[in-house]
Parts: structure tokens; C-alpha cells; sequence
């Protein structure tokens, strides 16, 4: 007989602060989402792993979130404040084009459009989109926001950093921390927003989506998302 036995430890995988994004929230809400799918155990697997992976980037993007805003930050010389601020921008364009996409397509649901090169391939591949979604034709012109006030914007300052180093001819820098804040806050509402919208698609008829407080952050503490019953969602609207 074997008598050996294993020894789980628990080890910590991020510390939080009160001023601190709660990261959990835009994690919660994909894992959450998932178990009321109308999906098969291995799409809701593929899924399930796909939302711990965009735990393991928003974890990651925290802890360089709170090196930059530490009071020791403006006595860092400057490269490593550089490094600081290239790595969590790295960190949220994963967590933005990358992890998202994975746990949507493991869904059913390809996003791609939303991160063509132009414009011109911006409405080509819109046209797939909605002819594969047509429930959600709506969402074309909420891209089409996100891509003109923000996105292209850190997509142009990263593709910058990783690649010729050029920040000249309109890119634009985010090397402080009120925009390492707002770019935070920036990824997580925008990503939380698509999963929420389209993933509600793919859910069981008895179950909704409700959104609760449409500008709230991750830097508030307010919960903006709840996965309701239709019948209290019925029951709710009847008392307005």
C-alpha cells in the first residue's frame, strides 16, 4: 500500500489595496456567466479555463498598477518607470484583444472585427459580424466608439513600443499615472460591457443580464452586473 499523502499549500497570487482596481469584478462575471450557458460540459470547460486566464492577466496588471502609483514611483529613475508603465500597458492590451477574444470564441462569439488594422477592414469584416450575429448589429457602432476614443489609440502606443520604438507621427503617451488609472478603467468597462451584451445571447432562456450601474468602474465598488431569473426580472419590471 502506498502511504504517501500530498500536502497542498496556499500561496498568495496578488495583494490588494483599498484604492486599488477590484479586479475581481471584471473576472467574476465570465466565470460567472458560464454556468448558465446553453452550451455542452466542453464548450462550458473551454470557457471556464479561457476566464481564469483573464484572471492570470488582470492580476498581473495590478501588480504593475501598484508600482506605479506607489510614493516611491517618482524616485525610480526613468527606466524603470518606463518599464513599469510598458508593461501594464502591455498587460490590458492582452488582457483586451487576447484573453477576451479567447473566452468569447470558446463561446461561439469572434470579435475580430473590432481589431482590424483600418477602417476599411474595420467595415469588411463588420459586415461578417452581423451577418453571423444579427441579433447584436447593434454593437457594430459601440466598436466603431471604443475603437475611435480609445483603442486605436493604445493599440498605436503599443505596437510603438514592442516594435520600432517610434512614438513620433501621432502616437500618443501614456507614461503618467492618471492615464495608467483611466486606460485601467478604460479596458475593464469596455470588456466587461461586450462580454456581458453578447454572452447574454448564449445563456439559457430562464436567465438575464442585468446591468445595474452602467458607470461604475473598477475603481468604484459598486457591482454593475447581476446574472438575474427571468422570472425576477418579470416580477421587477411589474412593480415599476
Amino acid at each position: 500500500m502506498n502511504n504517501t499523502s500530498t500536502v497542498w499549500t496556499a500561496r498568495e497570487t496578488s495583494s490588494w489595496g483599498v484604492n486599488d482596481p477590484d479586479i475581481w469584478r471584471p473576472y467574476i462575471l465570465p466565470k460567472e456567466l458560464v454556468k448558465y450557458l446553453d452550451a455542452d460540459e466542453e464548450v462550458k470547460d473551454k470557457a471556464n479555463f479561457a476566464a481564469d486566464r483573464i484572471k492570470d492577466e488582470l492580476e498581473t496588471a495590478l501588480a504593475h498598477f501598484q508600482t506605479i502609483t506607489t510614493d516611491e514611483f517618482t524616485t525610480f529613475n526613468l527606466s524603470r518607470q518606463r518599464a513599469a508603465y510598458e508593461s501594464l500597458y502591455s498587460d490590458l492590451w492582452t488582457l483586451y484583444k487576447d484573453r477576451s477574444q479567447q473566452y468569447l470564441k470558446a463561446i461561439g462569439i469572434d470579435i475580430g472585427f473590432m481589431f482590424a488594422e483600418d477602417n476599411k477592414n474595420f467595415n469588411k469584416y463588420t459586415k461578417v459580424f452581423v451577418a453571423n450575429h444579427p441579433d447584436n448589429a447593434d454593437f457594430v457602432q459601440f466598436a466603431k466608439l471604443q475603437r475611435d476614443s480609445w483603442q486605436n489609440d493604445l493599440s498605436k502606443n503599443r505596437n510603438a513600443h514592442e516594435h520600432h520604438g517610434d512614438l513620433r507621427k501621432g502616437v500618443k503617451e501614456f507614461d503618467n499615472p492618471a492615464d495608467a488609472t483611466r486606460l485601467f478603467a478604460q479596458v475593464c468597462w469596455t470588456m466587461e460591457t461586450i462580454i456581458a451584451n453578447l454572452v447574454s445571447w448564449k445563456l439559457e432562456k430562464l436567465w438575464n443580464v442585468i446591468e445595474n450601474n452602467r458607470e461604475s468602474t473598477v475603481f468604484d465598488r459598486v457591482e454593475r452586473f447581476t446574472i438575474e431569473h427571468a422570472f425576477t426580472t418579470q416580477q421587477r419590471e411589474k412593480k415599476r
